[in-house]
Parts: structure tokens; C-alpha cells; sequence
């Protein structure tokens, strides 16, 4: 047996990105079982779904057999990589079988966290003024934050940290900063505007950023 497809893909836990949808997988025999066939598929890491039912495969004009493979959607962050294996039976519980050569299908599948934003005001969290207590890609979180104050926030996730003012003089003072905390403290100014905190994930393949949006007295 010969495969031809691919299942490897990247996947961010969030309703801005492209979740897992079916992909097609053809294969080809040497030559054809006499006798009916059952295909079943062996996933050992349990990384493909079920959301649609059973493994169905049909034959093509060329003589190929086909079928749909569908990763599963929410698995917990981390690279799942291996071999599925096809296994083709005699009968329903697979009692017995047709011996197959080269019936191992290789995926490699990446899932990745949304970036995630939580803030401290002088060492508490804070939560934002429609009572949030994270922001995630393209969002923002926003809570009046006092002069003089020491404001924190952190990604679980690395980032880039831009920090500027819109329509005020007040300011962050920046004094501490990595890819994942930004700390500064809240110097006076007018009362209007605000300090925008954006938060830009390190790797490309993020397109969102989060912000922290922090409001005058």
C-alpha cells in the first residue's frame, strides 16, 4: 500500500484561527482482496476525530481508494506526532485480516494556546470593567488604573510589548519588560485617553494581538 496526502498541521485554540476540517487521503494496493474488507484505522494517540462517525473509504476511477481524516479539534497544547495504522479485515471484529505492507500513515500535529492576557495593579489582579479577568487575541481588557500605581501584565505566551498613550499625557514608566511580563508605573497627566498595552505573540504564525487598555481616574 501507497499513501498520498498529508496530515500535519497547525492549529491555535481560538474562534479567530481555522480549526481542523477533513482532509483527503488516497491510497493504493498492489492488488486488490479477494473478499470483503474492512478498514480500520489504529490511532494510538487518539488525535483524530470522530465528530463525523466512521472511517469511510470509497473506490476511485483509477483504482485508488479514498477517505477523510479529520484531526481533533481542543487537544491540549503540544506536538502529537506518529503513525496511524491501517488495518484491513476479514470481518467486523477484525479476527482476522489481510496482510498488509506499508500501512503506516505519519501525521505530525501542533496545537498552540491563544495568547492570553492577565494585568496587576500594585501586586492584585485586576479585573476589566465588564468584570474579565484575561484578554485573548483580538480583544481588550480594560480597568481604570490610578496614578502612581504599578501596573503588570503578563502573557502566557511569547510576545512583543508595545506600550504607547492615545489622547492623554499620562503614560506607563516602563522598568521591567521580557517576552512574556510588561511593569511599569502610571505617571500623572490629563484625564482623558488612555495607555494601550498590545501584546504581539513572537511567532508568525499568530496573526491577533491582545490589549490592555488602561483608563484614567
Amino acid at each position: 500500500m501507497t499513501f498520498d496526502g498529508s496530515l500535519d498541521g497547525f492549529f491555535i485554540a481560538s474562534s479567530n484561527y481555522p480549526q481542523p476540517t477533513p482532509v483527503l487521503i488516497k491510497a493504493k494496493l498492489s492488488r486488490d482482496p479477494v473478499g470483503t474488507v474492512y478498514p480500520v484505522i489504529v490511532d494510538s494517540q487518539q488525535v483524530l476525530s470522530t465528530q463525523w462517525g466512521g472511517f469511510t473509504v470509497t473506490k476511485g476511477p483509477d483504482g485508488a481508494y479514498s477517505g477523510y481524516l479529520t484531526p481533533k479539534a481542543g487537544m491540549a497544547p503540544g506536538v502529537y506526532s506518529g503513525k496511524l495504522q491501517l488495518r484491513l479485515c476479514k470481518d467486523p471484529a477484525c479476527a482476522a485480516e489481510y496482510k498488509l505492507t506499508g500501512g503506516e500513515f505519519p501525521y505530525k500535529l501542533e496545537y498552540a494556546a491563544d495568547v492570553t492576557l492577565t494585568a496587576k495593579m500594585n501586586g492584585t489582579p485586576v479585573k476589566d470593567i465588564r468584570g474579565m479577568t484575561s484578554v485573548s487575541s483580538g480583544k481588550t481588557m480594560q480597568f481604570v488604573a490610578l496614578d502612581g500605581a504599578v501596573v503588570q501584565v503578563e502573557s502566557n505566551i511569547p510576545v512583543t510589548w508595545t506600550v504607547t498613550s492615545s489622547g492623554t499625557t499620562k503614560s506607563l514608566a516602563v522598568a521591567t519588560q521580557t517576552d512574556k511580563l510588561v511593569s511599569g508605573t502610571v505617571m500623572t497627566g490629563s484625564m482623558s485617553g488612555s495607555i494601550e498595552v498590545k501584546a504581539q505573540p513572537v511567532d508568525t504564525r499568530y496573526k491577533y494581538i491582545a490589549t490592555v487598555s488602561l483608563l484614567p481616574q
